[in-house]
């Protein structure tokens, strides 16, 4: 079973799991497509909401069809679907703090890229990568890759300038640090 969180659809806070000693656990309320409401109070981490998998429920309620009723099955099902089908979803997660809200009011509740517990640890990574992109440290390493994809590139094409090249090289580390912040 996977580590795993959410953030409210409502109020955008990431659902931390119950132990976790960075962030206050709140009630929350899984809103079904059918009106139904399931509330958490003391989420664990690990998909069930008021006793239910909400992956499974995700499987029976985009693709009732391929649902055999077995909550390991149907759950593996749930947790694939968006990648191997989305065009199949219609109903997707929605998770809120107000259990006044209807499924129909609100959008669809992203993954938490804390996973509702690793927040210290992530934000520690993060100021430590910040700090040393800030710094000096990556001003030799930044001068020796412009160095080495000049020549590389200028293996393949002689007309290029400096100014392409730099900006070649400032997309390839834009798309780095977008997979670092991701």
């Amino acid at each position: 079973m996977g580590f795993f969180s959410w953030k409210t659809a409502d109020t955008d806070e990431s659902i931390p799991a119950e132990g976790n000693r960075e962030r206050k656990i709140f009630t929350v309320y899984v809103l079904c497509p059918d009106g139904t409401k399931i509330r958490e109070d003391r989420y664990q981490g690990y998909g069930e909401f008021g006793g239910k998998d909400v992956y499974e429920l995700f499987a029976q309620w985009n693709c009732p069809e391929k649902c055999i009723g077995d909550t390991k099955t149907d759950r593996i099902l749930g947790i694939y679907l968006p990648s191997k089908h989305p065009e199949k979803i219609k109903y997707p997660i929605k998770i809120v703090r107000d259990p006044n809200l209807e499924y129909e009011q609100v959008g669809p509740s992203p993954a938490c890229e804390f996973q509702g517990w690793f927040y210290e640890d992530t934000a520690m990574i993060e100021d430590k990568i910040i700090s040393a992109i800030e710094s000096s440290v990556f001003d030799d390493l930044w001068d020796r890759i412009k160095h080495e994809v000049k020549y590389e590139i200028e293996e393949y094409d002689s007309n290029l300038t400096e100014e392409k090249v730099d900006d070649c090289i400032s997309t390839f580390v834009s798309k780095i640090e977008g997979s670092i912040y991701r």
